[in-house]
């Protein structure tokens, strides 16, 4: 029988790194029926799972502008807040998607723009090729779920602001598999408070930034 340990790791080398996923990893390759406390065995692998997996990344909010793929969800690790992920300026980050093509896909790049107040711009890529070094290997098949993993490094000289990402996964036809925007706050600490919903607050933030 597989350590905790290596069934989790088996269960996020699928790329499913969700609480649930692990969970049901555990509990398939640690047998409860055989276990004289099985159902309480159950409940402490599944609380296991949670307290490892969500404490982590965080799935976040995000608005779709036109995804073909049926787009799972967006994890963002380290995250403090779903609405208003904090990226800290001189770490990394691990942006990864979970979805599923409904059509074979044969080449994938990353299109990226950021937007601080009033326009996007291209955000430059060192890999824009999505099929190398990022979790996914081309081609992709037809409803078959895999994850996009990717390490972005937050440069210090990077200016904190509040910013928008538009986020493209674009097809070999020149579709658009996955679009997405996406909140984020640039700092060297947490922004947590800030309700992305609130417009009212969102100005207030902004107008900070500019004094600052």
């Amino acid at each position: 029988m597989p350590t905790i340990g290596a069934s989790i790791i088996k269960a996020e080398a699928t790329g499913q790194r969700n609480s649930q996923t692990i969970a049901r990893t555990l509990v398939d390759d640690h047998c409860c029926n055989m276990h004289p406390n099985g159902k309480t065995l159950k409940w402490a692998l599944l609380l296991l799972a949670y307290l490892t997996y969500v404490k982590g990344g965080e799935w976040i909010s995000y608005s779709d502008c036109g995804s073909k793929a049926k787009l799972i969800w967006i994890d963002v690790d380290p995250c403090d807040d779903a609405y208003n992920c904090t990226l800290k300026r001189g770490a990394d980050t691990v942006l990864s998607i979970r979805f599923a093509p409904k059509e074979t896909i044969t080449k994938l790049n990353v299109v990226m723009q950021t937007k601080v107040r009033f326009e996007y711009k291209p955000f430059k890529m060192d890999n824009p090729d999505a099929c190398k070094d990022s979790g996914l290997t081309c081609s992709l098949q037809p409803n078959k779920e895999v994850t996009y993993r990717k390490v972005f490094h937050i440069k210090q000289e990077y200016p904190k602001a509040i910013v928008h990402v538009r986020f493209q996964l674009v097809d070999q036809n020149g579709n658009d598999q996955i679009c997405v925007y996406m909140p984020f706050h640039i700092d060297d600490v947490s922004h947590k408070w800030i309700d992305w919903g609130d417009e009212r607050k969102r100005r207030m933030a902004a107008k900070r930034e500019v004094r600052t």
